[in-house]
């Protein structure tokens, strides 16, 4: 294990999660496109990509170390629970893999996500608060209308999230949002939890999956 790429100092493992954190413990923070009730009754198959999720672990220096076995299965586990979550909302899933995109598209997709996350939380949980954001949610990550046609798919889901284990201030955050053909986000929902939930660190991520996607129906706001 590199240490300089894999061990973050206590400040750097703040940053990463302040911008979730400032939400709230245990908490979700649900968004939709204005149309969502349209585009979400034109939904049948949902293209899931590969989560971004990344589990860190406190070690007794203080120090948060990346464990890249703990987040390889949180990742697993993460794409089990959106597959059993969709289904059991009568969606048909199909995960994105190689016979779908190239890992330079994965990557291209992940970095945008990451980009619309951050303005997501900047814009509407604040320091850079715009009340229009709320009243009229409007992101675009790029059309991807390409790749749900090869996939035969209606719509995007992309996942981002961070665990942070520990003992003392164990922290995990996960981010999902459903992508429309021409790149609408129609639908963002955020949960975070800074308490310790008594599950083994690969059992977190499922469980905040399935949080999210609690709310993931046809009803309006």
């Amino acid at each position: 294990m590199n240490n300089d790429q894999n061990t973050l100092s206590r400040g750097a493992w703040i940053r990463i999660i302040l911008p979730v954190v400032l939400i709230g413990c245990s908490s979700a923070s649900e968004l939709k496109h204005p149309a969502y009730p349209t585009y979400f009754r034109n939904i049948r198959t949902i293209l899931v990509m590969p989560p971004e999720f990344d589990v860190y672990q406190q070690v007794g220096d203080g120090s948060v170390v990346r464990r890249d076995d703990y987040s390889q299965t949180a990742r697993s586990d993460i794409l089990k629970a959106l597959n059993q979550s969709l289904a059991n909302k009568h969606l048909q899933v199909r995960i994105a893999g190689d016979e779908f995109l190239q890992e330079t598209e994965t990557t291209s997709l992940q970095a945008l996500f990451r980009a619309v996350h951050h303005s997501i939380q900047l814009h509407t949980q604040g320091p850079q608060y715009f009340p229009s954001k709320l009243q009229s949610f409007d992101y675009e990550l790029g059309s991807v209308t390409e790749l749900l046609e090869e996939s035969a798919a209606d719509a995007l889901i992309l996942v981002l999230g961070h665990q942070t284990v520990s003992k003392d201030q164990p922290k995990s955050w996960i981010s999902i949002a459903v992508v429309e053909p021409q790149g609408r986000v129609i639908w963002y929902n955020v949960v975070a939890a800074t308490t310790d939930s008594g599950t083994h660190f690969s059992q977190e991520a499922p469980n905040l999956v399935n949080q999210a996607l609690n709310a993931f129906s046809g009803e309006a706001l």
